[in-house]
């Protein structure tokens, strides 16, 4: 009867050791370089996404980077007088570029104004006690 054997090969500390070296060469700089890829994109991703799933409003130009609009508004005598030509020529629905890089959507048209508020819950709460102030207010 004959008998075979087989053999296998078992890896020595030298091979472990050099695998070992190759993940302990990445430094900190080179993993927060890694992280700070991915997480532009990722937010590249996100914003195409965004954009491919929204529709485009038009609104004003950006008049200082920090300010936006809001600077030209404080500065008016008569705000409302640039809403209401924003309005004229972009639409009920438009945005204005805010402070520090941030959007803020206007809505001129009453029942979209309506649709909003009966969707968001979270910010327009109508208390009894609110609905009671408002019709003394205004009647």
């Amino acid at each position: 009867m004959e008998t075979s054997t087989i053999t296998m090969p078992i890896p020595s500390y030298s091979s472990l050791n050099s695998w070992t070296t190759i993940v302990r060469s990445v430094s900190a700089f080179d993993a927060a370089c890694i992280l700070a890829a991915l997480g532009t994109f990722v937010k590249v991703l996100r914003a195409v996404r965004q954009r491919r799933n929204m529709t485009q409003l038009q609104g004003p130009p950006r008049t200082s980077v920090i300010y936006g609009v809001s600077n030209d508004l404080a500065l008016s005598t008569d705000p409302s007088a640039m809403y209401e030509r924003w309005a004229e020529e972009y639409g009920v629905v438009y945005k204005i570029p805010s402070v520090l890089g941030q959007t803020v959507i206007v809505l001129c048209d009453p029942k979209a104004i309506a649709h909003f508020y009966a969707r968001e819950t979270w910010t327009y709460v109508l208390t009894p006690l609110s609905s009671m102030f408002v019709e003394r207010l205004v009647s």
